[in-house]
């Protein structure tokens, strides 16, 4: 994961673990997710899933005959505001505090 970092010009950005979660050794600038958040943004995939509002699934449980659909609500409460918001990123963790990485459509693009 850090090589990938490095690849895409992260220069400021280490993850000791693959969620990026809260350990003392994971650290990234602000410029670094902005590059992060770009970079992801050129994959139709990952664009597709950063501006879902929300997200369903069954969640099957065979062995005791068991399923039940969930949702999730996108955190993003700039998806639900501002119209031209194409999503990307919320997140919190101890360390960091709250995080936000958000992409717009410019008008005409």
């Amino acid at each position: 994961m850090n090589k990938n970092a490095h690849k895409i010009g992260l220069k400021n950005t280490h993850f000791n673990n693959p969620t990026g979660l809260s350990d003392k050794n994971n650290f990234s600038s602000a410029h670094d997710m902005a590059l992060f958040t770009s970079h992801c943004l050129n994959n139709h995939t990952l664009r597709m899933i950063f501006k879902k509002k929300f997200h369903s699934c069954d969640v099957v449980n065979n062995k005791l005959s068991y399923s039940r659909q969930v949702m999730w609500k996108n955190t993003n409460r700039h998806l639900f505001q501002f119209r031209e918001c194409i999503g990307v990123k919320t997140g919190i963790t101890p360390n960091a505090g709250p995080c936000l990485s958000s992409a717009y459509k410019v008008m005409g693009k």
